[in-house]
């Protein structure tokens, strides 16, 4: 009996040992799960804070941080002068502060020239207005270099340049600080404005009322109100002279219905509105050239990753490798459109779904025009020729009744009947750019690499010019870009800018200012050159 007590109190010893063991072991294993875990979300948080900066950037950006711009030794801080100037909310002036600090080290880090927002640009004359602390503290004790701010040249190609400038400073911000910036503060494309100082003890001020389709509408109006006048007096008008007067009319309606597209343009006030940060080969093949260009992206896309092969004579086959699918949605409905094999030509209704979903993504940015808003822009054209129809009618009518000769009239009412029909035929096929899209069309074709060192260059180039991007490649034999394709369309842009050298030789930078006002990076002076003095 004594000899199991034994037995029973050694076995319970050597399970509290253990317990004891297995509790220090989970004890240590737990706390080395959440200094793992505490690792990784610091990591994760440098990452997300410090994007791909390297450890000179941070340096840099931390002496950024630090330095004071609202001082204690002033009754009225950096930001609330800020705030005051603008009209901002403190919190929203705050806000601009941190974001000024990021653009500053944007414009020395970027390796390229750097163009700020509107609110960016406001914090930054404000700073500058502390002559002492930015040019014998700031510049020489924390960015160790020179950091200008010049004024604009002016013109359309600077404005055109700054508005891609400041593209490429957005994708900086996302690609060093691992987020996209706040579009309150940047938005995704330079706003054109105009300022003016105002003081608002003596003055009030009122945000003008936003009225979609007036300057168009007032036209139709006016030009119906002229002809329901002549109506009124068709009796009394003689042939030739109504003829004559018929005609000329005809002839600046058939000018205004070819030339209205980019006339109202002018007015349009999406042109105003936000550019995307960047569209994808898919988009931009859209923009340039339609559904066409969208599919021949395509099948150039699926070569380049050896899914498909084409042979001279245009017909596609997939290759073995085309099971694992494409890498966009496009590419992936393309090729189950193409099955084993297909002929070029067959393939117009292959990634419909995807290619639907591509329009309607240019339709929300208001890079096209969508049905609704293409019936909107052209309404003055069509009120102005029914009108035209209408007084010619009512004329021909009254020529019949009293028994005068209408040849004439007629074969004028046939040939106006013709071009009508024309003109509605024509106005449903093709693309409809909105002001904002031919910009940025422009924008795009204007800065296009003249040399594609890559496939997704290679691949941007066809997608904005067609065929002619293949040249010297090792698609150039591939029969695509041989069918009709869209429209594409050109206009102007605006931007600022600022640039910076880190070797200390001098450099410059413009935006644009007419007007009075601000055009660049929403902007109203141009950016900065960094360097010697």
């Amino acid at each position: 009996m004594i000899g199991d007590a034994g037995a029973i109190d050694a076995a319970a010893h050597h399970q509290k040992i253990i317990g004891f063991c297995c509790h220090r072991l989970f004890t240590i294993a737990h706390r080395v799960m959440l200094v793992i875990v505490a690792v990784q979300a610091r990591s994760l948080a440098m990452r997300t804070e410090q994007g791909a900066m390297s450890a000179m950037q941070q340096s840099l950006y931390r002496r950024i941080q630090h330095h004071p711009l609202d001082r204690a030794d002033h009754a009225q801080p950096f930001s609330a002068k800020l705030a005051q100037q603008n009209g901002w909310s403190a919190a929203y002036a705050r806000r601009v502060v941190e974001e000024y600090r990021r653009f500053v080290l944007l414009a020395i880090a970027s390796g390229h020239i750097a163009s700020p927002s509107d609110a960016v640009d406001q914090a930054w004359h404000l700073h500058l207005c502390d002559s002492r602390d930015y040019w014998e503290i700031f510049c020489p004790n924390v960015l160790r270099q020179s950091l200008h701010h010049e004024p604009s040249r002016g013109g359309a190609s600077q404005d055109r340049q700054y508005q891609l400038l400041y593209q490429q400073t957005l994708a900086s911000y996302e690609r060093l600080f691992g987020e996209a910036a706040p579009a309150d503060i940047w938005p995704p494309a330079p706003v054109s404005s105009r300022f003016i100082r105002l003081d608002t003890k003596r003055h009030w001020y009122m945000r003008r009322p936003e009225l979609p389709g007036l300057r168009a509408g007032a036209l139709a109006g006016a030009a119906g109100s002229l002809l329901l006048t002549a109506c009124a007096t068709l009796a009394d008008i003689q042939g030739p002279d109504f003829l004559a007067g018929y005609l000329a009319a005809l002839v600046v309606w058939a000018l205004l219905a070819w030339r209205w597209p980019r006339l109202s343009g002018r007015w349009d006030r999406s042109a105003e509105a936000r550019l995307p940060p960047s569209l994808d080969c898919y988009q931009t093949a859209y923009l340039a050239g339609g559904e066409r260009r969208v599919l021949d992206t395509g099948l150039l896309r699926l070569a380049q990753y050896e899914q498909v092969s084409m042979s001279s004579t245009g017909m596609v086959h997939s290759l073995p490798s085309a099971g694992q699918g494409g890498r966009h949605a496009f590419e992936r409905e393309l090729l189950r459109g193409i099955g084993k094999a297909k002929h070029y030509l067959r393939l117009s209704n292959a990634g419909r779904v995807a290619m639907r979903s591509i329009r309607q993504s240019l339709e929300q940015q208001k890079l096209l025009f969508d049905t609704v808003g293409r019936a909107r822009r052209d309404m003055p054209v069509l009120i102005t020729g029914a009108l035209l129809w209408s007084l010619g009618a009512a004329k021909l009518y009254l020529g019949v009744s009293h028994e005068r000769p209408i040849g004439f009239l007629l074969a004028t009412l046939t040939v106006f009947s013709a071009m009508w029909l024309f003109y509605l035929w024509r106005r449903g096929r093709g693309l409809a750019h909105t002001e904002l899209g031919r910009q940025l069309l422009q924008l795009k074709q204007r800065h296009r690499p003249t040399r594609a060192d890559s496939r997704e260059q290679t691949a941007d180039g066809f997608a904005l010019v067609g065929s002619s991007a293949l040249d010297g490649t090792a698609w150039a034999h591939m029969p695509i870009g041989s069918l009709p394709t869209g429209h594409g369309g050109v206009s102007g842009g605006t931007g600022s800018s600022c640039s910076t050298n880190s070797s200390g030789s001098g450099s410059s930078c413009t935006g644009s200012d007419s007007g009075g006002g601000s055009d660049g990076g929403g902007g109203g002076c141009g950016g900065c050159g960094g360097g010697g003095d």
